[in-house]
């Protein structure tokens, strides 16, 4: 539960692009992709016990996009507009990735690893 509430402010957060006066469509499909990438990302913390992974995937992702931003919207388009369908499809992506790591051997590590962190 701690993972979705994180994610859920994590997604929150970028809806502080408003004050910005950004497209109100824009923005929301950057928060709710933040969502799912924030499921992911609490996950692989959780998984890993190391911060500076999360920093440096969070790092890539944005060089990613930043880089491909201003060249226009590649492969993905909807309706011209490529954030609904690329944003989601990338939401979708980390959530089953999230889902994932929560079975097997992978949550007994998770469970420790939280345990290590929470007594440390």
């Amino acid at each position: 539960m701690t993972i979705f509430l994180s994610a859920l402010f994590f997604g929150l957060i970028h809806y502080a692009g408003l004050l910005d006066q950004g497209p109100i469509f824009i923005i929301s499909t950057q928060a709710i992709f933040a969502f799912g990438y924030g499921c992911f990302l609490a996950t692989l913390y959780l998984y890993s016990g190391k911060f500076w992974l999360v920093l440096l995937s969070h790092f890539s992702l944005d060089l990613i996009a930043f880089s491909l931003s201003a060249g226009g919207g590649g492969i993905l388009s909807w309706y011209g507009n490529n954030d609904l369908l690329s944003n989601g499809l990338s939401m979708v992506f980390a959530l089953v990735m999230t889902l994932i790591m929560f079975l097997g051997k992978q949550r007994k590590i998770m469970q420790e690893n939280a345990a290590r962190l929470i007594n440390a």
